[in-house]
């Protein structure tokens, strides 16, 4: 295989790309390269084919970006597929996920965090507040990964330790942790039930303590750890940990081997996911095409997907988010959906801006608060470069600064945080969002704090390192806040249209005509991603556009959602609108209603635990009877009896 960059074959031109949900068997995928080729696709887009974690379904929880997953035959699997495609001259393109490792053992660099600390090699690239504010925790990660406090645990015994793959580790449940190498060596000199106590019995459990305090790493309870963890994350993923791909060393050492697969021609290029969640994305996405070349294929992943791409970034275009809104708006009726949204306001599920600014705040504070502390305490030591603001307290400065992100109008900017360099739309964005974060309610932030905001996030302050790595996590987390607020939870409680309930779209916005949709159809990048189903997409299509077709019989349809919601009523009305949709949504075709019930159910119809599962995800998204932080027993119960008798024959 080559060295460097420039490709060994000729690059084909991406023309129509078919994408594998996941890979299983690459003979298999072999097998059908002919017949896309008949269909005209010029290229297999695959998921990301870097190592993942066992079990992984959609492979975006990465354990080594050096290596093709051996699960999937690795490099020379890999090869012989894209043989194959060139064979009946197809090429192939992947997902490729920058920003984030999976937190388990099997990812050897999160390994070496908690194993060596703060002074690991590994260590430079794991995004870690070292200095955390919790006391005994400086210099040591917080996993928030116990059930209970951790006292309990510890003295329930359910916290261990075992010999795992050759080498003593902590254990707890299914998983594990390292220990230091000096404490794996005292461990195993004094033998390890000479460090275990007795369950039930606090100080027999002393020794274990001791050994637990002495390592790299703090282990708190979940709970504990929506306040706690000390990592950045992907989103409010505890399980995904964010990488600083913002350094050299760290870009090198997790984008080699795209460049060599690239480079030597198995692959035409990539999609970039989770661009948006990056410190730079303009500044990574230079070094990524100077690695893969002038002519590789690079498509990103954004939140913002019909805001136009940022001038200057060196790709093809999106990834396909900015399609789908365009393509469920022409099939919405415009009269139609005014009776839909009267039958929301009904029953609460028709959001205001009051309304959605209070929500956005709760998801902030619920599923980011420990990244909203980490930034403020940043933001404050920049402010102490400005003397107008340098004694304003901390809680005044995070008071500002959870209002400011929650009231952008975009889901993030794009300052570069090394220069301050900004451009007019960013700038214009910043001070509406000041303006919208000053409105009436509550005890203001005095102005001089609101007038270094917006100039720190214009980059109009003298650019200092302190005002980049302000800017930068500010962005970072607006981005998170967004992806969080805009991209689940409002999709969740806004049920006028639930077609438009849907990754990529604002419901809130105005339904789209036809002329709108093909003017944005033709401004979109020329060579990039158009796709109406993504990775991220809630509904298939098939379900969408049956969504989208009760527009046509909303009179019909408001109806009979009122009178089901009026005899059965749900726990909750918004859940009860939104599971009557999707129910209706994905009901098989075929049936006409003759049949028994039970057969359609226990057939190739809606399954009813899926069905009830998903009334109980959406209620914790939802947040209004139940929460993902804080799961409601009782509560859930209710909704899943509630769907049980909602589909029962009698």
């Amino acid at each position: 295989m080559s060295d460097g960059p420039g490709p060994v074959l000729a690059v084909r031109a991406v023309r129509a790309t078919y994408r594998l949900a996941a890979i299983g068997d690459l003979d298999e995928v072999a097998s059908r390269l002919p017949q896309l080729a008949d269909l005209g696709v010029s290229h297999l887009h695959l998921p990301p084919v870097t190592v993942a974690r066992p079990g992984s379904a959609d492979r975006t929880d990465v354990v080594d970006h050096t290596r093709v997953d051996p699960a999937l035959g690795g490099e020379g699997g890999l090869g012989h597929l894209a043989d194959a495609a060139h064979a009946v001259g197809l090429g192939l393109v992947a997902d490729w996920v920058p920003g984030h490792v999976w937190t388990g053992p099997a990812t050897s660099r999160w390994d070496a965090v908690l194993a060596e600390g703060r002074s690991s090699e590994s260590a430079k690239a794991v995004d870690v507040e070292w200095d955390a504010p919790l006391p005994g925790a400086r210099d040591k990660v917080i996993l928030g990964v116990l059930a209970g406090p951790y006292g309990d645990e510890l003295v329930a015994g359910r916290l261990g330790l075992a010999e795992v793959d050759g080498a003593i580790r902590v254990t707890y449940g299914e998983r594990s942790f390292p220990l230091t190498t000096e404490s794996s060596g005292a461990v195993a000199r004094a033998g390890i039930t000479r460090l275990l106590g007795t369950p039930g019995e606090p100080r027999s459990w002393s020794r274990m303590h001791s050994l637990l305090e002495q390592q790299h790493y703090r282990l708190v309870s979940w709970r504990a750890g929506r306040r706690l963890v000390n990592y950045r994350r992907h989103l409010n993923h505890d399980e995904l940990a964010a990488l600083r791909v913002e350094e050299p060393p760290v870009f090198d050492a997790t984008h080699d081997l795209l460049g060599r697969l690239v480079g030597d021609g198995l692959l035409d290029g990539a999609c970039v996911r989770g661009v948006d969640g990056l410190a730079d994305p303009a500044g990574y996405l230079a070094r990524l095409r100077e690695l893969l070349g002038p002519d590789a294929w690079v498509v990103v992943d954004r939140i913002d997907a019909r805001r136009p791409l940022p001038v200057g970034w060196p790709v093809q275009g999106g990834a396909g988010h900015e399609l789908v809104p365009l393509a469920i708006g022409v099939h919405i009726d415009p009269a139609g959906r005014r009776q839909l949204e009267a039958l929301a306001a009904q029953h609460d599920a028709l959001p205001d801006d009051d309304a959605v600014r209070t929500g956005t705040h709760e998801v902030l504070e619920a599923h980011l608060g420990t990244d909203l502390r980490r930034v403020a305490r940043v933001v404050w030591r920049a402010c102490q470069d400005d003397i107008g603001v340098r004694d304003v307290d901390y809680r005044t400065l995070l008071d500002a600064v959870a209002r400011l992100v929650t009231s952008l109008p975009v889901a993030r900017t794009y300052v570069d945080p090394a220069s301050g360099s900004c451009g007019d739309a960013d700038r214009s964005a910043v001070a509406a969002a000041v303006r919208l974060a000053r409105a009436p309610g509550g005890e203001d932030p005095p102005e001089p704090v609101w007038r270094v905001l917006r100039e720190l996030l214009s980059g109009e302050l003298r650019w200092t390192a302190a005002a980049g790595e302000a800017v930068m996590r500010v962005q970072q987390l607006s981005a998170a806040v967004a992806a969080l607020a805009a991209g689940e939870w409002l999709l969740a409680v806004h049920q006028a249209v639930p077609a438009v309930c849907e990754v990529g779209c604002d419901p809130t916005l105005p339904t789209v005509d036809r002329a709108a949709a093909h003017r944005e159809l033709a401004a979109l990048p020329v060579r990039g991603l158009r796709a109406t189903a993504t990775p991220s997409t809630l509904h298939g299509e098939d379900a969408r556009l049956r969504l989208a077709a009760l527009s046509g019989m909303a009179g019909e349809w408001t109806a009979t959602a009122a009178e089901l919601l009026a005899t059965t009523d749900p726990p909750d009305p918004v859940l009860g609108l939104r599971v009557l949709a999707d129910a209706t949504a994905a009901w098989p075709i075929g049936d006409d209603g003759a049949g028994p019930l039970g057969d359609v159910l226990g057939g190739d119809g809606v399954p009813l635990a899926a069905l009830t599962d998903h009334a109980v995800r959406l209620a914790r998204t939802q947040g209004r009877i139940t929460a993902h932080a804080a799961p409601d027993g009782p509560a859930e119960r209710a909704g899943s009896a509630w769907v049980r008798g909602l589909l029962d024959p009698d």
